[in-house]
């Protein structure tokens, strides 16, 4: 008896993201799969692909538990709109974002995939991103926040992740494009920055850092005109 593609899809969902079996992978992917998500492996064969997302989703949150709310099937495609819930490993506080997967199938086989988790939804629930501004005021010392970010990787005395998690706080400090995009370039430097193959690409750590800096004492000016109205 030939199964569905939904009822792969739902075996994907169930077994390996609810349950960790990575088997299912092995199962249902094809060695070469194409896989659009954000971040997600594509050097590998297409089970590797799936093991890999399985257990970074795991990771990230634990307990985790994927159900499935909606789906629409074509001849060759399956669109599934999906809860994820569970607990934030740090706090122990539970979580859940929605799911977007797009999975195209041949032959009884997963070739292609798209996925989109809510990630903005699960850094702001894990406390990565600050809650809202509430009214219109915008702070009145974010020019000195990144001052003082701007110090500090001077000094070197900020982790990665402490340093990339300031500036998407940063971020949501004024609703205004210039000062975001300021605030995104000096994130692309920053990634460059912490990533030492990356800043190899770039010139070497010193160049990436001096390009850091520039973008946050740009992005600092530019938070100072705002705060003054």
């Amino acid at each position: 008896m030939t199964t569905s593609n939904l009822e792969l899809f739902k075996a994907i969902m169930e077994r390996g993201f609810s349950r960790g079996d990575l088997t299912i992978a092995d199962e249902v992917c094809a060695q070469v799969l194409a896989e659009h998500e954000y971040l997600a492996k594509t050097n590998v064969p297409g089970p590797e692909i799936l093991k890999y997302q399985i257990e970074d989703a795991r990771n990230g949150i634990a307990n985790l538990k994927l159900t499935i709310e909606a789906t629409v099937e074509t001849s060759d495609t399956v669109w599934a709109r999906s809860k994820a819930t569970g607990l934030d490993p740090r706090s122990g506080k539970p979580v859940a974002i929605d799911v977007i997967d797009i999975c195209r199938f041949k032959d009884g086989k997963l070739v292609e995939h798209w996925g989109v988790p809510d990630r903005f939804a699960l850094l702001h629930q894990t406390g990565v991103l600050p809650p809202p501004l509430s009214g219109s005021k915008p702070p009145s010392a974010t020019h000195e926040q990144i001052n003082t970010l701007e110090d500090r990787i001077r000094k070197g005395t900020i982790s990665d992740e402490e340093g990339l998690r300031e500036l998407h706080a940063l971020l949501f400090a004024f609703d205004d494009a210039n000062y975001q995009e300021k605030i995104r370039n000096a994130h692309d430097w920053a990634n460059k920055y912490f990533s030492p193959s990356q800043s190899d690409q770039f010139g070497g750590r010193d160049m990436v850092r001096s390009h850091l800096l520039q973008e946050l004492e740009s992005a600092a000016q530019e938070a100072k005109e705002l705060e003054r109205g």
